[in-house]
């Protein structure tokens, strides 16, 4: 572990609030429920999401809703994730570009590997309006940040977050639907590192909570579109995009974002993330939807004195077994622009990973 005054210094001088990945983002594939996902990687930032397949549940469109019990409205979802590192960047592992010295966590677990589990409820309030509530994971590597400090390259271990959304999903029909969440992303682990997690350990061995963890919470009001023709996959466009609303104090809450605060800092604001799917009618299959996704997607952490913008592909494909039972593989390559005060240009922050899921839902 580095030393404390080592580690604060980096936590102010680098960039390690990497992305901000909603349940979406994080679940980044068909979504088989009859809900719709809330947003482009949407909640809490646009991002893409695979379309559900015809085998999968359809999507109603009509408001009425047939008689069912409180119980047959319920939809139970668990889904294990296998979170992957696929960072290709010459400079995200050990060693360091000749001429630079390398600090940060650069043995064990430099690259991201791990199993979680996402899980989530729905509700039907009527056939076209549903509600629910989810828990979604991610898991990343930064590449290595070069320009921040003369002489020095840095590289982080494997970072783990998660984010916790509450969602009112509204079908209106003729392929589109809208959306309004609630969400709160919070960084749980950077292997070897106390560094912008939500809770550390004291030299004691208690838990602590960081004061400089990476957090985002707020809430996002957009839409999904589907459009174009019909193939055998689904309809073979989809367009997303969000109203994101930070609410945040209008003075820093930590004295550490002075040193991130070049451009000044500004308390609440309005962020527009979104996305462009392209859904790939490439098999025979109606059962096997691969996609390809260009995303922007801001984020804006607590402790940033201004949002950090990614964009980038997503490409993947989800395969439904049955109406209960769906894998998909997402693979994210994404970076941010050269806004960020910490990382001086031409250098910016970069990350690729891939998620791995097997998604099981069932009505009570």
């Amino acid at each position: 572990m580095l030393h404390p005054t080592l580690l604060r210094f980096l936590i102010a001088a680098l960039a390690l609030g990497a992305v901000s990945v909603s349940p979406v983002a994080a679940n980044a594939q068909a979504t088989p429920s009859a809900a719709p996902t809330p947003g482009a990687l949407p909640t809490p930032t646009a991002s893409p999401s695979a379309p559900p397949t015809p085998m999968a549940s359809p999507t109603p469109t009509s408001g009425a809703m047939s008689f069912q019990s409180f119980l047959q409205r319920v939809t139970i979802n668990v889904a294990p994730v296998y979170l992957l590192g696929t960072n290709t960047d010459a400079n995200a592992v050990p060693p360091p570009p000749p001429g630079l010295a390398g600090v940060g966590y650069t043995h064990d677990q430099p690259v991201t590997s791990g199993v979680r589990v996402d899980y989530g409820v729905d509700f039907a309030i009527a056939n076209n309006l549903h509600f629910n509530a989810s828990h979604g994971n991610v898991g990343y590597q930064l590449g290595r940040i070069l320009t921040a400090i003369p002489n020095t390259a840095f590289v982080t271990g494997a970072i783990y977050d998660y984010t916790d959304t509450l969602a009112l999903n509204y079908t209106v029909g003729h392929g589109l639907g809208l959306h309004a969440t609630y969400f709160d992303h919070q960084r749980s682990v950077v292997t070897g590192q106390c560094l912008n997690q939500k809770k550390c350990l004291d030299p004691s061995g208690g838990v602590i909570s960081n004061p400089l963890s990476i957090d985002e919470h707020g809430y996002t009001f957009g839409f999904g579109l589907d459009f174009g023709p019909k193939t055998r996959v689904g309809t073979l466009f989809n367009a997303s995009g969000d109203i994101k609303y930070i609410p945040r104090p209008a003075t820093p809450s930590s004295p550490a974002v002075a040193l991130d605060s070049l451009p000044g800092y500004r308390g609440t604001q309005t962020l527009y993330p979104w996305s462009f799917t392209l859904r790939l009618p490439i098999t025979t299959s109606p059962t096997l939807v691969p996609f390809v996704n260009y995303t922007s997607l801001p984020v804006l952490y607590r402790d940033s004195a201004v949002p950090e913008a990614y964009r980038g592909i997503v490409v993947g494909f989800s395969k439904a077994f049955s109406k209960n039972i769906t894998f998909s593989y997402t693979n994210f390559n994404l970076q941010s622009c050269r806004c960020i005060p910490r990382v001086p240009a031409p250098d910016n922050l970069r990350l690729a990973f891939g998620i791995m899921k097997l998604d099981l839902h069932t009505q009570l």
